[in-house]
């Protein structure tokens, strides 16, 4: 059999004798993957979902894998906090703004984990904690630092 694949940047796969289809990624309900197409548009589908490419989409490879694990979207992430004490929880983020990218379903930047844990029905001294305290406890020599400069 003659098989002709344009040059569309989807990959064709032998789905079995015979017969061919194109690549997807079955996205599990906490996992995303990125898409990019030929004006370097990115595109960030959400699970539960199979995900096609358009023809002029390819997916992102993040470190070696298409599909990607997205705990921020888990709506039990509290539970973290019920079975965590607090004193060993913390907290550390990238950089706000080392992401591009807003999620088109909330408007929010991608990397913008904080409000998540804003989100929580804890006390300020708890919040306090899980931001800042508990960090500059664990590591004295930060927290000496930052004293030295009035913060």
């Amino acid at each position: 059999i003659s098989f002709y694949m344009p040059p569309t940047g989807v990959t064709v796969e032998r789905a079995g004798k015979g017969e061919w289809v194109r690549s997807a990624v079955t996205l599990e309900r906490l996992q995303y993957c990125v898409l990019i197409d030929e004006s370097g548009e990115k595109r960030y589908p959400q699970g539960p979902s199979v995900v096609f490419p358009a023809p002029t989409e390819k997916f992102v490879l993040i470190g070696g894998e298409v599909k990607q694990d997205a705990v921020q979207l888990n709506e039990l992430q509290g539970c973290l906090f019920k079975v965590i004490d607090i004193d060993n929880i913390l907290f550390a983020s990238e950089m706000f703004g080392a992401v591009k990218g807003v999620d088109p379903e909330t408007g929010h930047n991608f990397d913008d984990t904080k409000r998540y844990i804003d989100a929580l029905d804890l006390s300020e001294g708890d919040r306090a904690k899980v931001f800042e305290g508990n960090a500059r406890r664990v590591y004295p020599r930060l927290d000496s630092t930052l004293r030295a400069r009035g913060l």
